[in-house]
């Protein structure tokens, strides 16, 4: 015969492991995101779910297409999924019509067109070009160029306002996938 706390030691675990995953999510090591817009596709589309896990990468371990996950200039609380374009250091131009970094034009991780420059019609201050992304900013833009509100509109972001980092599409079915060293790390 088992002594009775044997048969409690199973459940036990599993609500561990469960508080563990409720505490990680509560605390906001742990993500979900929901695609709102066409900015990041076709990597993302709108209503995929994004499951990110928290950031705590500093300035030299990001790199040029690291999709990444921050804080709205301008509203704090919201927060956008895009790819890092340009590291500190690096030089953003405009050159015929479309964005480049160290001379070398920026094209979409599909392999599309290059990224346009930007749309004069924004009521938003625009960056004035050719810039030097500083010490402890990122420039950054969307896969979807043409549906993109990125830094060719609000300018470089600080690396400070990176929080977490996407991992893999949890929903719809039909989209999951993850994002391996070649993507994103």
């Amino acid at each position: 015969m088992k002594p009775a706390y044997r048969n409690l030691i199973r459940p036990a675990i599993l609500a561990a492991i469960g508080l563990v995953v409720v505490s990680l999510f509560f605390f906001g090591f742990l993500r979900i995101y929901k695609i709102p817009t066409n900015g990041m596709s076709p990597t993302f589309i709108p209503d995929d779910y994004v499951f990110a896990t928290k950031s705590g990468k500093k300035e030299a371990d990001f790199k040029q297409m690291d999709i990444i996950v921050f804080s709205s200039p301008s509203n704090p609380k919201s927060r956008f999924i895009q790819r890092i374009a340009a590291l500190p250091g690096d030089k953003v131009e405009v050159k015929n019509g479309h964005l480049s970094v160290n001379d070398q034009p920026i094209v979409s991780a599909s392999g599309a067109k290059p990224a346009p420059g930007t749309d004069t019609k924004s009521d938003m201050t625009l960056p004035t070009y050719p810039l030097v992304v500083e010490p402890g900013k990122v420039f950054v833009i969307g896969d979807n160029y043409e549906n993109s509100l990125d830094s060719r509109y609000f300018g470089t972001i600080e690396i400070d306002s990176i929080t977490h980092t996407p991992k893999f599409i949890v929903l719809p079915f039909n989209r999951i996938r993850s994002f391996g060293s070649d993507d994103n790390d």
